[in-house]
């Protein structure tokens, strides 16, 4: 598992397609043909945009992420949790059946890495027009 402190810079460049640029709270900057990540402390960087592509930190992630998504007049609340070393992203309906709780989940993103989850969640929150 390769962790990271933010998003890829595939993952950014797939990101700004649909999000506004101003959620970001990093850049990947092309600095001679080295690209790396940097924080953006205040305001524009000081270099040509056409060097930087925004990307996101994973608080600033799940700082997109609703707290509750409707479809078809069903609320799904979103949860996460780690379990044998993977984490888990979804959106949940619970439902109570003979005491017995059931779960419907709307979205379910699993990955090694929180960050991967996160973001899969988004992009799949946007292909289904909920975000």
């Amino acid at each position: 598992m390769k962790e990271h402190i933010c998003t890829t810079l595939e993952q950014a460049r797939e990101l700004a397609k649909f999000l506004d640029s101003e959620n970001a709270d990093m850049y990947w900057q092309d600095i001679g043909g080295a690209v790396i990540p940097t924080f953006e402390l205040i305001g524009t960087p000081p270099f040509p945009k056409d060097s930087i592509t925004p990307c996101w930190s994973l608080d600033a992630l799940l700082r997109l992420l609703p707290e509750v998504v409707r479809k078809d007049d069903v609320y799904y609340s979103i949860a996460f949790f780690k379990e044998c070393g993977k984490w888990t992203v979804l959106y949940e309906e619970r439902e109570q059946w003979d005491e017995l709780p059931k779960y419907d989940n709307l979205i379910e993103q699993t990955s090694e890495n929180f960050l991967d989850a996160a973001y899969n969640v988004i992009i799949e929150l946007h292909n289904k027009e909920l975000l």
